[in-house]
């Protein structure tokens, strides 16, 4: 199931939208309650199926110090 620019693909099953170089992917249809996506212990955003960091620089701001 390959995501489309940001939009439903053919499925509709996934959107995803890409804010300040993190990608955020939810999946329609399939995910009964909201999903959490937990990096190093942290949750990091709840609602998402799926959460890519597209900009290293921005990776240990949002997860936290390591």
């Amino acid at each position: 199931m390959e995501e489309k620019d940001g939009r439903a693909n053919s499925a509709g099953e996934f959107y995803s939208l890409a804010v300040e170089g993190v990608e955020l992917t939810r999946k329609i249809g399939w995910t009964l309650l909201p999903a959490s996506f937990n990096t190093h212990g942290r949750s990091l955003l709840t609602g998402f199926d799926n959460v890519r960091v597209t900009n290293p620089s921005l990776e240990d701001a949002l997860v936290g110090e390591k």
